[in-house]
């Protein structure tokens, strides 16, 4: 009871512009020197009146090196390199079939060929898959009181075993892939879906975001929204 009484006095003074302390701990506020490094958001919204009705958008892995690996190895047959750096810089946080097809000139076979390689490979690398385990310490404080999502682009399957594979599967009341939301980043659909699922505003709601097309989709959702620093 102590704690949820802790909790439900941090909320109900929490504003966007009110957010000094878990911006320092956890997001940049300014627009400028975001990082990459994270790949999946999580939404929050209240569910008790007495709680200030708010929604969260946060980065829970980073999952880069695991996904970056992973696509090196599906694209070596097809002569294509792709480093860390220019996975960061040109393919976190978009949809497969967008960076995969600037890669391999719009084959939808070798898109389809490569993804399903990447899938395959995926699993073999998730110990470089890095947590953000402030923000599930975060998560599990509130989660009495809040509801949860997951929205991502990523795939379905590989979502689902990333979070078994860290114990987290349980995590959330809502799964948003890019099976359930036919635009993906930098479209806002996956956050107005969890808005509209969850009946709230999205003056009600703050995204936590690391890459630029999620940037723009958070942007284009009308909802207040703070960048998330590199998982350390």
């Amino acid at each position: 009871m102590r704690r949820k009484d802790n909790v439900k006095i941090y909320f109900a003074v929490c504003r966007p512009q009110d957010l000094s302390f878990y911006a320092d701990n956890f997001v940049e506020k300014s627009g400028a020197g975001y990082s990459r490094s994270c790949s999946l958001p999580l939404f929050f919204r209240s569910s008790s009146s007495s709680f200030t009705r708010r929604g969260f958008q946060m980065k829970v892995f980073d999952t880069v090196p695991a996904n970056q690996a992973a696509y090196a190895v599906a694209l070596a047959p097809y002569g294509v390199s792709l480093s860390v750096e220019d996975f960061a810089l040109h393919c976190n946080g978009r949809y497969y079939r967008d960076f995969l097809g600037e890669l391999l000139g719009g084959d939808e076979a070798k898109i389809d060929a490569v993804h399903d390689a990447k899938l395959a490979a995926y699993p073999a690398l998730f110990h470089r898959i890095r947590e953000n385990t402030a923000l599930f310490s975060l998560l599990q404080t509130l989660r009495a009181d809040y509801h949860t999502a997951l929205v991502t682009s990523a795939t379905r399957c590989s979502v689902e075993a990333i979070l078994r594979y860290f114990h987290r599967e349980n995590c959330f009341d809502l799964l948003l892939t890019n099976v359930e939301v036919p635009h993906k980043k930098p479209a806002p659909d996956g956050f107005l879906m969890a808005m509209e699922h969850f009946g709230v505003a999205p003056a009600d709601t703050i995204i936590f975001e690391d890459s630029p097309e999620g940037i723009q989709a958070a942007q284009a959702s009308g909802a207040p929204y703070l960048l998330v620093r590199e998982i350390r």
